[in-house]
């Protein structure tokens, strides 16, 4: 049903060409990306054009991370008390960046290779780069009609799509769940009819999706709320409230998220034992040194410890989030 909504919306005609999109790089951010300038005469308020008019207006939240217990749960208790529609998970927002880096390297392999008569020349990428993303906009606005609305979608697609979202939804405001590399490895299941990936190729999918949240965050500013793992779930009480205060619930939503996330947490188990990294099976040796190498300095950036006390600071500054 995705797929036909997403089709139907692509190929009904878009019109003619715009300016030319930003490309997006191969870690899907993009520094410049386009803002929509469709026209706004009158239209009655179920038209797509409407609907793609009210994006500047509304202000979903997106939850994004490497903590997919953590960031269920948090989902879970907005939509029931934070005023938001919306799904426990999301996952169909980053579609955006692979199609749109689809047409940014067919015209620029097309334009390599084209004569001067090139029917390619005479086309500009955004001829097809505005129908995608009006074509997402349309999709948020038919599930979640006349509401604000909650996206989780976690892992480095989702950071790597968070720039290009800023741009359909200017109102948007982000919330990172940030966990520590030894807890987002062991709680990825291993796939069942494929080689699980090296611990250094883990290693480096979460270091980069760390690093470019460091990133995205410092355009963000005051629109970002960055929380770690195991605040959520250890102290989600204190969780509750800075995601209210960054949210501006009123205090009846603000009592009612921290009752319910408190609940969720204790229902799940908490955060329970923090990992040793000497401890774990297979970190030792050559694969332990890879990993290491390839997260170094992302640990350090959010001040994380390979042992068992979590953050590397003193005992009181523990539960402060990064």
């Amino acid at each position: 049903m995705v797929y036909k909504s997403l089709f139907s919306r692509l190929f009904r005609g878009s019109g003619p060409a715009r300016e030319v999109s930003a490309g997006f790089d191969e870690a899907g951010d993009s520094e410049v990306a386009p803002q929509e300038s469709e026209p706004a005469p009158a239209t009655p308020a179920s038209s797509p054009r409407s609907r793609r008019a009210g994006a500047a207006s509304v202000a979903p939240v997106f939850i994004l991370g490497y903590a997919p217990d953590a960031a269920i749960l948090l989902t879970r208790c907005l939509i029931a008390h934070g005023g938001l529609a919306g799904h426990e998970q999301g996952l169909l927002l980053p579609l955006l960046v692979p199609l749109n880096r689809v047409v940014t390297q067919f015209f620029r392999s097309g334009l390599a290779a084209a004569g001067p008569d090139a029917l390619i020349r005479h086309v500009e990428p955004g001829a097809f780069q505005h129908p995608i993303r009006r074509m997402f906009i349309d999709i948020m606005a038919d599930h979640h009609a006349g509401a604000d609305w909650i996206d989780n979608t976690q892992g480095l697609a989702g950071i790597q799509a968070a720039a290009v979202l800023r741009t359909l939804w200017p109102r948007g405001r982000f919330i990172f769940l940030a966990n520590r590399v030894l807890e987002s490895i062991a709680s990825v299941a291993p796939p069942d009819e494929r080689q699980p990936a090296s611990l250094r190729d883990q290693g480096l999918a979460w270091a980069r999706g760390m690093e470019q949240w460091t990133r995205t965050r410092q355009k963000l500013g005051a629109d970002c709320l960055t929380l770690d793992r195991r605040t959520v779930l250890r102290q989600p009480e204190a969780a509750a409230a800075e995601v209210a205060r960054f949210l501006k619930l009123d205090a009846s939503q603000a009592a009612s998220l921290a009752l319910s996330l408190s609940h969720a947490a204790g229902e799940a188990g908490g955060f329970g034992t923090p990992l040793d990294a000497s401890a774990q099976r297979g970190w030792d040796g050559q694969d332990g040194e890879a990993l290491r190498a390839a997260t170094a300095a992302m640990m350090t950036v959010y001040g994380y410890s390979w042992d068992g006390s979590y953050f590397a600071v003193t005992p009181s500054q523990e539960e402060v989030a990064p």
